[in-house]
This record gives structure tokens, sequence and C-alpha cells, in this order.
């Protein structure tokens, strides 16, 4: 059996979709560097992504919480930073202030290392490694 969308659905998802693609280009437009890929060297970029924007701060907060920017009890929001662009959104750097490291064997197998370990003595064949813990923020989560 064949099942169609209906028209309902095609026009909502429609909609979502040049709302997500206004959202991009309002972000693109507001937060990146103009010519970045000219002023920023293309290596450079490859391993600092977020060298491109003009601050990589961001402002994660729910739309319900009135308190913002306040600080109360029940404040719901916290500063992040941004990563990169993704196709559905922007990629949200969690933890950038902490430098998160994974402790890797010579088999390929990883863990992330705990931060009471992190002064330790490696056994032999595993090493240290730095990584960056990304988060998802789609488009469509973006209202301002």
């Amino acid at each position: 059996m064949l099942i169609t969308p209906s028209k309902q659905s095609i026009e909502k998802s429609e909609k979502e979709f040049l709302r997500a693609k206004e959202i991009e280009e309002e972000l693109k437009r507001e937060l990146l560097i103009p010519d970045f890929g000219i002023k920023i060297d293309y290596e450079e970029l490859a391993k600092y992504p977020y060298k491109k924007f003009i601050s990589p701060t961001l402002i994660l907060h729910s739309i319900e919480d009135e308190h913002y920017p306040d600080i109360t009890e029940n404040s719901s929001w916290e500063q992040t930073y941004m990563y990169d662009f993704y196709e559905r959104g922007v990629l949200i750097w969690c933890e950038a202030l902490f430098k998160r490291k994974a402790l890797i064997n010579d088999k390929g197998e990883w863990i992330l290392e705990k931060h009471e370990d992190k002064d330790k003595e490696l056994p032999k064949g595993v090493f240290r490694v730095d990584v960056r813990i990304l988060g998802l923020l789609p488009y469509k989560n973006v209202v301002h």
C-alpha cells in the first residue's frame, strides 16, 4: 500500500523548510565575518571553524524563560559557543571552556577522560587526544 502525504503536511513541511532557510541566511549574515574565506587561511578554518564567527558566543535560553538575562533560581539559559554550521542548523561546542581529552588505546578504542584522572600516568599503549563535544541546534529551534 502506498501512503502519500496530505496536502496540508506538504504545505507545513514546505513552510518549515523556507523558515529554516530564512533563519540560516539571517544567522550567516549576522554572525559570520564578512569574506572570512579570504581573511582566514583555509587550513586554519579547517582546524578551527569557529574562527569564522564575529563572536562565537551564543546565549541559549527557552522562550518561556521570562527572567533572561537576569540570573534567578528559575533561569534556564546558558552561554555557549558556536562551532560551525551543519546542513540543518548550528553546531554548538559543548564544554568549550574545558579542554576535554579522550584516552585511546592501540586497538583504537577510546573513552572520555574523567577530570579527576587528567594527571594520572597512562598505561603503555594508551595516549591522550583533544576532543570537542558538539551539539546540534536545528534552525527550526532558533527564534531570534
